[in-house]
């Protein structure tokens, strides 16, 4: 018989509370009304109901997690810390996890690490991370966002960030993905990563001269500030429940004079947000948005590939992208 843990109870007690403090409204034709007392009960029982199974899979799904770990060694930041197995439980049971500290090796760089199971398809998380010339669409730090350079397994991004407490700041980020990881866990863990170009300065007169530029004007960059460092990875997997595991590190510094203090303020606040912000996407725009029209994406094998494409359960070299074999049943 399948059995309750404490985190079952705590998402039971959860949706119980929610209920009885925030009743729902429903609407039936023209009349609005409130749910009542008994229909609330009913409601909670059925909630409990539904989701037990789910629940009960709870330490299956964490030791899936922890096997997964088995890879990590390939990762492209290897600073990145390891969870614990009660924070993977955590993550699973849709806590956020955040941890900040010094970057080993460095008194004044910190990195941000971030791990959750996001309520989207793996796919279309994929779709939204490495569609980056549009992240200004759902990215709410983002003001401008272009590729300036391309190469057969990366990409050179142009970014112009408006982010909070911190005024506008410039960066080209060299893209790509993580074949290694790729390769050894057989398809599933698929990893984006970047670091800052160095010779940022020399690439700005270049881009205003090719008019690049959607919503700012030349005014707005004369005397830019250059983010000083921006070395990152997005990390993913589909957990077997239909979620999506990641993992995204993040070590940050975004130039000029700005006090430590509000530096970790904002790369705290700003990674959660991207959490969240991928997600609404993933689920709600991003299978629609990659339609054939769409410029090609970085697979996690490392191909562009028409975004369309990307799928779950390809295997490295088991088919080329873009072929029946890669098409995403899901869709």
């Amino acid at each position: 018989m399948k059995q309750y843990t404490p985190q079952h109870t705590k998402r039971i007690r959860r949706s119980l509370h929610w209920l009885n403090n925030r009743p729902a409204q429903i609407d039936i034709g023209t009349a609005t009304g409130r749910v009542g007392g008994l229909a609330r009960y009913v409601i909670a029982v059925a909630v409990v109901i539904v989701a037990q199974p789910a629940f009960a899979d709870s330490d299956a799904l964490t030791r899936y997690v922890v096997e997964q770990t088995a890879h990590l060694d390939d990762r492209a930041m290897k600073d990145a810390p390891r969870l614990s197995r009660d924070e993977i439980r955590q993550a699973l049971d849709g806590d956020l996890i955040i941890k900040k500290a010094n970057l080993p090796g460095s008194a004044d760089l910190r990195y941000v690490f971030v791990a959750r199971a996001l309520n989207a398809d793996a796919a279309d998380l994929w779709r939204t991370v490495l569609d980056r010339e549009h992240y200004p669409l759902f990215n709410e730090n983002i003001t401008e966002a272009f590729i300036v350079q391309m190469g057969e397994d990366r990409f050179q991004l142009y970014n112009v960030l408006e982010a909070p407490l911190v005024s506008t700041r410039h960066q080209v980020l060299d893209c790509m993905v993580n074949t290694k990881i790729f390769q050894t866990s057989n398809g599933v863990i698929w990893e984006h990563y970047w670091s800052l170009v160095p010779d940022v300065t020399t690439q700005i007169p270049q881009v205003l001269a090719g008019g690049k530029f959607t919503r700012i004007t030349p005014d707005d960059v004369d005397g830019a500030v250059i983010v000083q460092r921006n070395d990152g990875s997005w990390l993913q997997f589909p957990l077997p429940d239909g979620r999506t595991w990641i993992e995204t590190f993040l070590v940050n510094h975004p130039g000029g004079r700005i006090p430590e203090w509000i530096v970790n303020k904002v790369a705290g606040r700003a990674a959660e947000n991207t959490t969240e912000s991928y997600q609404d996407w993933a689920a709600s725009e991003a299978r629609r948005h990659a339609d054939a029209a769409h410029a090609p994406i970085l697979s996690p094998d490392g191909r562009f590939v028409p975004p369309a494409t990307i799928a779950v359960g390809v295997t490295p070299n088991s088919a080329k992208p873009g072929s029946a074999e890669t098409q995403n049943t899901n869709q």
